[in-house]
């Protein structure tokens, strides 16, 4: 819809002669503001100096440039054609007067500046570029698709040419979710071991919340296996047949198995506290310059960012020191889970820290694995149920923090996250809009399930379009030519990050082998320390390790 109250924070225009006003619609100025600061609802805080004879044409840009980015792709709001196109301009009632008059005397003067024809800041209007230049563009795009090894975990092929890239022997793709009848929020395909036959699989899905039941996410060249699930049925009695199965998947052959929960981690209601303190913290005059950074402190967002990094340490540092298998569970499996899991394979996996590698990450994670983007983002309807949590945040937020402390490892730059965080709160792209892949699907258009995604051309056929391209309703937002340009795209990659994606890799061996045996010893990881942990469906403990709670690192 069009721009509304609820876009944008108060506009403070800003004198050297005056302190700083808020402007409402019904606000008047008595003098020409230097500086115009918009404070956006995503943190961002845009600033509009005017020099001392422009202060018409430089408001006409600052209208258009908002416009621009609150609606990508398109040059004015939906609704506003009368307001760009008539002949007069008539104000917005979230626009102040003062802004919407200067931008009506403008126009005419808009013309020959050649603002009809491009944005602010190169945000490119509707009929600006040429079929040439949209041709050019097209071509970059296809160049940047066909070079770059992002997967966006569609396709039985994406699945299988990760598997093979992470060298996980004794891990197989299964499709026996592909109709999403045995867990709707789950994706199409999972890995899943490779001597558990899908019938058997079957047997394990009602035993787990939501029906999500473990499945490989990452295998550490070491040889050890990262597992996700939601928590175990509180109904749960499983059968001998049923036990077996659920054995096979959890335990295996691959060592102890170890519960990782999120018990230590903060909880959605934490998360989305902070995330509001914080937010009131960024706002001018909130407190005394002297006292911001201890009031940072007692948002409790960075106590936050460090639980989260902590709990990713300690899953990374078992996956690399010993052989064993670590299972994140989480009750639901579809918030915290993406943020650990996400976490380890940044700190383990290079191939995750480069553009490509973090973007099919991201879409593996975070989109396939069903976190629902549109509550914890606030993007339902005003009267729809608000679970707002900005976990998707809290991610970027440990990403950067990685970045900042090692920028030599990663191959993209801070601004790439922060093109990542203001696309999510588009409407525009499949990635956020929709809750897990079944929805997504269900959704787009039609499609042939040999058809490939053309950023500029929508769903086609390999060998060229079938009775015309067929429009992809909602392109998912790696199509990253639809909102910046080339010279903005570049700045999104590190030019002191390593030289490439690592290709597949071989099994190592473990740099210190487990010092526990037993296939069927499961371990709890809590504060550091690893406990004997038994299984819902077992009727006596599990035999313990030579030594009970021993912490990371040390030696059984």
């Amino acid at each position: 819809g069009s721009a509304g109250p609820d876009s944008l924070i108060p506009l403070t225009p800003a004198s050297s002669f005056s302190k700083p006003k808020v402007l409402t619609a019904a606000s008047t100025l008595k003098f020409i503001p230097e500086e115009l600061a918009v404070f956006c609802r995503d943190f961002r805080r845009l600033h509009f100096y005017f020099p001392e004879n422009g202060l018409a044409p430089q408001a006409f840009r600052v209208r258009r440039g908002a416009a621009a980015a609150l609606h990508p792709g398109s040059g004015v709001p939906r609704g506003s054609e009368e307001a760009w196109g008539g002949s007069h301009l008539t104000p917005q009632p979230w626009l102040p007067p003062q802004v919407a008059n200067a931008i009506a005397q403008a126009r005419e003067a808009a013309a020959w500046l050649g603002d009809a024809a491009e944005g602010h800041d190169g945000w490119a209007s509707p009929g600006g570029a040429t079929p040439e230049e949209e041709e050019d563009e097209e071509e970059d795009e296809d160049e940047e698709e066909g070079s770059s090894t992002m997967l966006l975990f569609e396709s039985l092929r994406d699945w299988e040419k990760e598997l093979q890239r992470l060298g996980a022997a004794g891990w197989r793709v299964s499709a026996v979710n592909e109709r999403f009848d045995m867990a709707p929020s789950l994706p199409r395909y999972l890995w899943v071991p490779s001597g558990l036959l899908d019938h058997d699989l079957k047997r394990t899905f009602g035993h787990f919340q939501e029906r999500r039941v473990p499945r490989l996410c990452w295998h550490h060249p070491g040889g050890g296996d990262l597992l996700r699930a939601a928590s175990f049925h509180p109904a749960s009695e499983p059968g001998s047949e049923d036990v077996r199965c659920l054995e096979a998947l959890l335990l295996g052959d691959r060592g102890p198995c170890v519960l990782a929960d999120t018990a230590e981690l903060p909880t959605l209601a934490d998360i989305q506290l902070a995330h509001l303190r914080l937010r009131e913290l960024c706002l001018t005059g909130a407190v005394a310059e002297e006292k911001w950074l201890s009031a940072l402190e007692g948002t409790r967002w960075l106590d936050h960012v460090r639980s989260c990094l902590r709990k990713a340490v300690e899953v990374a540092s078992l996956l690399a020191g010993k052989r064993c298998s670590v299972v994140l569970q989480e009750p639901s499996d579809r918030d915290l889970n993406c943020l650990v899991a996400s976490l380890v394979q940044l700190l383990g996996d290079p191939h995750a820290r480069s553009l490509p590698g973090f973007q099919s990450l991201v879409q593996r994670e975070w989109v396939a694995a069903g976190h629902p983007f549109p509550r914890r983002l606030g993007l339902l309807c005003p009267d729809s149920p608000r679970e707002e949590a900005p976990v998707f945040l809290l991610f970027l937020d440990c990403t950067w923090q990685l970045l900042w402390q090692f920028p030599a490892d990663f191959g993209f730059t801070e601004a790439f996250l922060l093109a990542l965080h203001d696309s999510s709160f588009s409407p525009y792209f499949s990635t956020f809009r929709f809750s897990c892949q079944r929805q997504r699907g269900h959704s787009g258009t039609p499609r042939f399930p040999s058809q490939i995604y053309r950023p500029m051309g929508g769903w086609q056929d390999p060998g060229g379009p079938r009775g015309g391209p067929q429009p992809c309703t909602f392109p998912p937002v790696w199509a990253w030519g639809r909102r910046y340009t080339r010279q903005q795209r570049e700045q999104f990659r590190n030019p002191a990050g390593p030289p490439g994606p690592a290709e597949s890799r071989t099994p190592g061996t473990p740099a210190d082998p487990c010092p526990w045996r037993g296939a069927s010893l499961v371990l709890t990881l809590a504060k550091g320390s690893l406990c004997p942990h038994p299984l819902p469906w077992w009727s006596r403990a599990p035999p313990a390790p030579p030594t009970a709670g021993v912490p990371l690192g040390q030696p059984g």
